[in-house]
Order: C-alpha cells, then sequence, then structure tokens
C-alpha cells in the first residue's frame, strides 16, 4: 500500500510537471520585454511614478506590476530568457499541484482531484507566458482556499495566507487585485441568505437541489477587511482601488483581445464545462452548495464576458467541481490507483515532456516576423535613435523598449490613455489609416517603422514625404523629409 501511494504521487509530480512544460510557451510575448526594462529602472530609479521609455514628454506611470517587474528583470540578469522561461515551467507546476492538492485537502479525493486537474490544465493553453498573471493565479488561488479553510476551522493563521497573497497581488498584479473581491461575494450572499432563511424560517427552501450551509459571515468579512487594507500598502498609494475601473472607462479595452467577450466557437471546452455543470445538477441526487453555484455561474458570466477570465475559471472553480463530481466508485479509484496504470502514465509523461524540452531547444525566444530585431540593429547602428520622434505599432513597441529605443506606443495601454494621461496616443494609434496626415503633423514624427503587411505600410509607400532608408522581409523604415 506504501509503495502505491509512492508511486501516485510521483504519477501527479510527473503529469502536473509535463504539462506545465508543454503549455509553457518557450517564445516570449511582447509584455515581458517591457517588464524587463521597468525592473531594471525600478532599480535605478525607484518607483517614481514616471515613465522612462516613450519620447512622449511627462508621462506618469502607475507601475501596475512593479515587484513582478523587479524580480523579472533580476532573473533576466542572472540566466536571460532561459531562466524566465524555466521560471514560468516551475509557476506553472506549483499553480497545476495546489490546484490538486488544495482539492484533495477540501474533498478528500485524490484520484478525482488529480484527473479533474490534469484534464482542466490543457484548457490553460495560452496563459502559461511570463507574465504577471502566473503568480495572481497561484495567490488567487491560495485566496479562494483561505476562505474555505477559514470558514470551516476557524483557524486563524488564514487570515495571515489572505494578507500575504493579498499584498503580493497588490504589489505584483494589481489589474486583478479588486477580483480578490469577487472571490468574497458568493460566500457573503449566501451567509446573507442563509440568515434571512433562517430568520423567516423559509422551509421550502429545503426542496431545491441547493444547500445552505450556516453562516460564517464574521469571519468572512473579517478575511474581506484584511484583504481591503492591504490595499493602502503600495508604492501607488489608492491606486488599486482605480486601476481596473479607469481601464475599463478607455478604449483599449476595445482592442485588445484579452479584454474582448468570448466569441461563439473559441475555447470550446468551456462549453463543454457549462454542460456538464447543467448535467450534474440535473441528474445528481445530492445538493450542490449555495456558494459553489454563485462562483460557478459568476466564473463563467466574466468568461463570457472577458477572455482573459477564462483561465480564472477553469483554476478557480476546480474546488466546486471536484465537490459537484465527489462519488465513491471503486472502478475509478482501481484505475487510478492502479501499479500498471501509475507506470504507463508516468512514461507516458515523462517521453512527452522529455520531446518537448528537446524540440523546445531549437526555437528562438522571439519571432523574426513578430518584433524588429534587424530593424533595431539599423537604428540603433544608423540613427540618433536618442533624439528622433519614431512611430511604431503597439504590438512591438515593447521590444523596441528591449533595445533601449524610446517609443511613440507600446503594449502598456492603460500609459497611452486619457484616464491615466493628458495623453491621446492610444486613441491616435487606432485610427492612424483614416487620420494619418493630421496625426503625424499632430506628434511631428521624423521617423516610422512598419511591418511590411500593414495596411498603413501599403499608404505611406505612396507619401511623397516619406522616404525608405532600411527593408527587410518583415520590416520597413521610413525617414520624413521634410
Amino acid at each position: 500500500m506504501k509503495n502505491k501511494k509512492i508511486l501516485f504521487h510521483i504519477l501527479v509530480f510527473v503529469t502536473f510537471l509535463s504539462i506545465s512544460i508543454l503549455l509553457s510557451k518557450r517564445v516570449m510575448q511582447n509584455d515581458t520585454f517591457y517588464s524587463i526594462r521597468i525592473g531594471e529602472s525600478i532599480l535605478k530609479y525607484g518607483v517614481d511614478m514616471k515613465d522612462h521609455f516613450s519620447w512622449l514628454p511627462n508621462l506618469s506611470y502607475t507601475y501596475p506590476h512593479w515587484l513582478y517587474d523587479l524580480l523579472i528583470f533580476c532573473l533576466y540578469d542572472v540566466g536571460g530568457f532561459s531562466i524566465l522561461h524555466i521560471f514560468t515551467i516551475i509557476l506553472g507546476f506549483i499553480l497545476l499541484y495546489s490546484m490538486y492538492h488544495f482539492s484533495n485537502n477540501l474533498v478528500g479525493n485524490r484520484a478525482l482531484s488529480y484527473a479533474l486537474v490534469t484534464v482542466s490544465s490543457f484548457a490553460l493553453h495560452g496563459f502559461f507566458t511570463v507574465r504577471a498573471q502566473m503568480m495572481s493565479y497561484i495567490f488567487l488561488l491560495i485566496i479562494l482556499y483561505s476562505i474555505e479553510m477559514l470558514r470551516s476551522t476557524k483557524n486563524k493563521r488564514y487570515y495571515l495566507y489572505l494578507f500575504i497573497c493579498s499584498l503580493l497581488i497588490a504589489n505584483m498584479h494589481l489589474a486583478v487585485w479588486l477580483f480578490i473581491f469577487v472571490l468574497f461575494l458568493p460566500f457573503i450572499v449566501q451567509d446573507l441568505i442563509y440568515l434571512f432563511v433562517k430568520k423567516y424560517k423559509l422551509k421550502f427552501v429545503d426542496n431545491y437541489k441547493v444547500e445552505i450551509e450556516k453562516s460564517e459571515l464574521k469571519v468572512t468579512l473579517i478575511g474581506l477587511f484584511i484583504c481591503f487594507i492591504t490595499g493602502f500598502m503600495t508604492p501607488n498609494f489608492l491606486v488599486p482601488f482605480t486601476y481596473l475601473i479607469n481601464t475599463y472607462r478607455g478604449i483599449s479595452t476595445k482592442f485588445i483581445n484579452e479584454h474582448r467577450p468570448l466569441v461563439i466557437g473559441d475555447r470550446t471546452e468551456l462549453y463543454f464545462y457549462l454542460l456538464l455543470f447543467v448535467i450534474v445538477i440535473l441528474l445528481k441526487k445530492s445538493k450542490i452548495k449555495l456558494r459553489d453555484l454563485f462562483l460557478l455561474c459568476g466564473l463563467f458570466l466574466l468568461s463570457f464576458l472577458s477572455f482573459r477570465s477564462i483561465a480564472l475559471f477553469f483554476i478557480l472553480s476546480i474546488f466546486s467541481f471536484v465537490r459537484l463530481l465527489n462519488y465513491e466508485n471503486d472502478k475509478f479509484n482501481f484505475i487510478i490507483y492502479n501499479e500498471v496504470y501509475d507506470l504507463i502514465v508516468i512514461v507516458f509523461f515523462s517521453i512527452l515532456g522529455f520531446c518537448i524540452i528537446k524540440t523546445d531547444m531549437k526555437v528562438p525566444f522571439y519571432e523574426e516576423y513578430k518584433y524588429p530585431i534587424a530593424a533595431s540593429d539599423y537604428i540603433i547602428e544608423n540613427v540618433d535613435y536618442k533624439n528622433i520622434k519614431l512611430y511604431n505599432e503597439y504590438g512591438y513597441g515593447s521590444y523596441l523598449i528591449l533595445r533601449g529605443i524610446p517609443v511613440f506606443i507600446d503594449s502598456r495601454a492603460d500609459l497611452y490613455l486619457e484616464e491615466f494621461n493628458d495623453c491621446t496616443a492610444f486613441r491616435d494609434f487606432i485610427n492612424i489609416n483614416s487620420e494619418y496626415e493630421e496625426t503625424f503633423k499632430k506628434y511631428g514624427f521624423t521617423h516610422v517603422l512598419l511591418k511590411n503587411d500593414e495596411v498603413f505600410n501599403l499608404i505611406l509607400k505612396n507619401d511623397l514625404n516619406y522616404k525608405v532608408i532600411y527593408t527587410d522581409d518583415y520590416f520597413t523604415i521610413y525617414e520624413a523629409l521634410t
């Protein structure tokens, strides 16, 4: 029996590590580039609330993930992009193992927890990147687990976990800090309903497939207050309370993919979980906890409203789904705990992880068609780039920052919004095709860097006021003649 448990632990370790290797892409994405340079500038200037990378004057910057940026630069300074890739794999493993471990602690079903986390993990493809979200996923999961354990055990150490995780999110990824309070809502609403039902003795509630647990409103509100006060414990005082609201007031959410609502046909796994949820509710004899019902419905709704919330659904719904599907099945447990099965799966995932690592070693950290690698070399070697006014596009602005080239715009969208600065750069960039003459006059661009396949590049080719000074297979640089 002891050998079976050891073998199962090896199975869990190998499975989640291999899946994390599979999901953590070696190719960097644009936010990573500016995070490195912002971390470097924090060491030089501190969190000074000033932008140091755009040539646009007098821009203030909120540093929404200053602590994460500092960590990323320190890692990059030690081992370059390779260590950032390894760091993402480690965070991915910690996330998956935490989902499994916490689910098992709450429900007491190792086999089901392992199986459901394994299946759910594949829905997280595209989200395992070198971004602050990797750390906030883990902290939000710990917060949800701490709320659950706090209510069931009353152990005060979970107040400490709430405080630490909330404080880290406020300093590492404050864009999602307000989401902490969304996690408290299902518990608080359920408690209020319980108190209402108890006060008026509404017996009809017992006829529904919903279980209303005893109220633990006091301990929940104390936990909520502890998280609330961490919003003041950041260098950017009060910004955690306003950042997300100001972001969604701006126009950037209409054009950035991760903010857009889900399109029918995308992420079919989400529809599968929705169907599974409905079937289990209809067929299962036991009742669903009211807070689980609220949490699942809320996460479903957020996933359809914003693409970035899909990962949060698959991560934070794990406790509810394990509880919902939990039942004793000897055949299922026999398969999971069978030594032959375990060995086969261990070998499979070991080979999978090895093959992915071997293949990834040949993959560059950034792609030439996405980022102006050679064009940046030309600018640095042939142009007084510190004193020009370069027009560049949103998607590769962060790479230019990595190379030390001042930018017109980059993927720190909030920096270029009226809600954060007296700046219309993001709006002007969106409308560039139809209003480029007015925009160019407004900013006085001296040089222009464009992707060859962009519509605007075709427009500028016919403008006699600009000449081509560099071109390659993917990018073209123009210089103003007047």
